[in-house]
């Protein structure tokens, strides 16, 4: 694991070696095995190193006086051996760090190279002699890439926290419309983050930015043309292929690793590859299955964690999502945004702990599996297709007493519209935002919700509704606001974040594959499971679906109660732009008097209303780290 630290001038005298030692120290995680810098005459850069395998001790940023560049990034590449064939390489690849070849690259390909690039990366490169910077983000942006203009020049890090200390008062930097979109449960601005002068680039994304002025575009474009040439049964093969091969990419270690094992699809069928590669190649590190439980909660998923258990190899740590031990009095809350330390599931951070008394380095989870492969948007294709009896039997296979079937058979009517319209109209439809609601307090009150994110050009031509709608789900803010959140949550402990189903080849292998295949036949997540099922235990064979967590979430703020009274009743009121104090303990008051699902969503708000407060709080009294 790496992180980045990097300052560059427009101007002569711009401090940009105090801004990077100000960056490194507030970097979140525990001490580092060590910190490099590298100087241009207008830049410096810093790079903090947690060594996984050993080729990443060499991790350092580069000046390269002769090109008058200064490189440094945060790079795991996983296409080593095909970019070993492409590029005229120094030495041999094995003594290599992932960073350096990223280097060669660009200096081959310039800033065609995150076109090239396979795995988790983000850089940055300096131009000394046109103070220009060029930064870029991996394809599904695994690796977080934050970035701050400022009148003399510009500062880039792997946390927001970093930038925090260049912010002369981060309260009164706090974007009103950022937390809106937070209490409404309504997508992001792309690129937004809770502060004004903190910005974050886009996953597949590169920057430009010189003296002062800056564009952002798109490096990554996916395939368009479908395979029609596969069979169903060669395309699901494929898909095993890709899937073995990621979760094999990211097994490379050198110390113990922690994988999330939660029972559902994704982080099994991660578990069972991995089961299968630990067979066929002895001496690898131990790796340890973490289990978040809820016995007695209707999302009770032991039964299948139990199944996985006793198939593989690996020791098995578990523990209750819903904490027995008594509620604390505080919560330290995150400065990255307005939400506590908590664990999976809102429960205990087990998982962390674990790694740390194992001295493990990589986390290994199953997030972006029911996006990748989840179905959404063939019924339009299907509608278009003139498939309307197959239609109608999915709508009535798929229907329950929310409407689920009725809804896909209406939206399916929007299938004779372009792929990029069509989804513009779904979601005025049946994503309206919600009314603004009467305790939003005085800043917010006036504003409404931001478009949830920028549409690609309709003029672009897409073969399907179904690969569209994959698409913009991958690359939607909503979707990559999870993937940066539980990076950063492994980030907090000096682990690595991999995710096998966040690889780009995999997902390529998707958009390629017809609509005509992907039919649903009862399950929107028919073709994975039909791909991926041959790795799982007999029991995952007749499951379809997963319990509602509300309860437990509902458990969990209950159990702080005593906390959040004395949050909205004492001390100063930070939130007094953003929530009305008042009707908010009324809501603590009437909260204990009703039951149900009013209930539920009552206490969850209450608690992240606490948390609005406990952010801005810290905000209000921050201090940066001492260097």
């Amino acid at each position: 694991m790496f992180a980045l630290a990097f300052a560059g001038g427009f101007e002569d005298g711009v401090p940009n070696a105090k801004r990077v030692q100000a960056m490194l120290a507030a970097f979140p995680a525990s001490a580092s095995e060590g910190a490099t810098t590298a100087e241009a005459g207008h830049a410096v850069a810093g790079i903090l190193r947690w060594a996984v395998v050993r080729r990443d001790l060499r991790v350092a940023p580069r000046w390269d006086p002769v090109r008058q560049l200064l490189f440094a990034g945060d790079v795991r590449l996983h296409n080593r051996p095909e970019l070993a064939q492409l590029l005229d390489l120094p030495e041999p690849i094995e003594e290599l760090s992932d960073l350096e070849l990223a280097w060669v690259a660009y200096t081959t390909w310039g800033e065609e190279a995150p076109r090239r690039l396979v795995g988790d990366f983000a850089f940055v490169v300096w131009d000394e002699g046109r103070r220009r910077l060029f930064a870029c983000r991996d394809h599904l942006g695994v690796r977080p890439l934050y970035y701050s203009v400022m009148t003399d020049g510009v500062a880039v890090a792997s946390d927001v926290r970093q930038l925090l200390p260049l912010i002369p008062r981060p309260y009164d930097d706090v974007d009103a419309d950022r937390v809106l979109s937070r209490l409404l449960h309504v997508a992001r601005r792309p690129g937004a983050t809770f502060f004004s002068s903190i910005s974050l680039v886009q996953p597949g994304h590169s920057l430009f930015l010189e003296q002062g002025k800056k564009r952002e575009i798109r490096h990554w474009d996916p395939p368009r043309e479908p395979r029609r040439a596969a069979s169903y049964e060669d395309n699901c093969a494929e898909l095993l292929h890709l899937f073995r091969r990621a979760v094999h990419d990211r097994l490379e270690s050198e110390h113990p690793l922690v994988a999330h094992s939660s029972g559902g699809f994704d982080s099994s069928t991660i578990l069972m590859a991995s089961a299968d590669i630990y067979r066929d190649e002895s001496g690898r590190p131990p790796l340890v299955m973490a289990s978040a439980l809820t016995p007695g909660f209707p999302c009770d998923d032991g039964r299948f964690i139990d199944a996985v258990t006793a198939k593989v190899p690996f020791e098995h740590v578990s523990w209750s999502v819903v904490e027995t031990a008594p509620a604390p009095r505080s919560l330290e809350p995150l400065l990255i945004h307005p939400a506590f330390r908590r664990g999976l599931g809102s429960g205990p951070r087990r998982d962390l702990d674990l790694a740390m008394e194992r001295g493990a380095r990589v986390l290994l989870g199953g997030t972006y599996g029911d996006e990748v492969l989840f179905a959404g948007g063939v019924h339009l294709d299907m509608f278009r297709g003139g498939r309307w009896g197959e239609l109608l039997r999915e709508t009535m296979v798929l229907r329950n007493p929310r409407g689920r079937g009725g809804r896909m058979l209406m939206e399916s009517l929007l299938g004779v519209l372009p792929p990029p319209v069509a989804l513009r109209v779904r979601k005025k439809l049946f994503q309206r935002p919600p009314a603004p609601p009467p305790w939003l307090g005085p800043l917010l009150e006036p504003l409404r919700p931001s478009k949830a994110q920028r549409e690609d050009e309709p003029e672009r031509s897409w073969p399907s509704h179904l690969a569209y709608t994959l698409w913009s789900q991958m690359t939607g803010t909503k979707v990559t606001g999870v993937l940066d959140g539980i990076v950063l949550y492994a980030t907090e402990a000096g682990l690595e974040m991999r995710l096998p189903f966040a690889d780009v080849r995999l997902v390529e292998h998707l958009l390629t594959v017809p609509w005509e295949q992907r039919f649903p036949h009862g399950h929107l997540r028919r073709f994975g499971r039909d791909a991926l099922e041959p790795l799982l235990p007999e029991l995952f064979s007749n499951r379809t679906g997963q319990g509602d967590w509300g309860p437990v979430s509902v458990a969990n703020a209950k159990r702080l109660a005593s906390f959040m009274g004395q949050v909205l009743h004492d001390g100063p009121w930070h939130s007094a732009p953003f929530v009305d104090r008042h009707k908010a303990r009324g809501m603590f008051r009437e909260v204990n008097r009703v039951s149900g699902a009013a209930a539920a969503n009552t206490w969850t708000l209450l608690l992240e209303l606490v948390a609005l407060e406990s952010w801005l709080r810290a905000l209000f009294c921050y201090n940066p780290p001492a260097r």
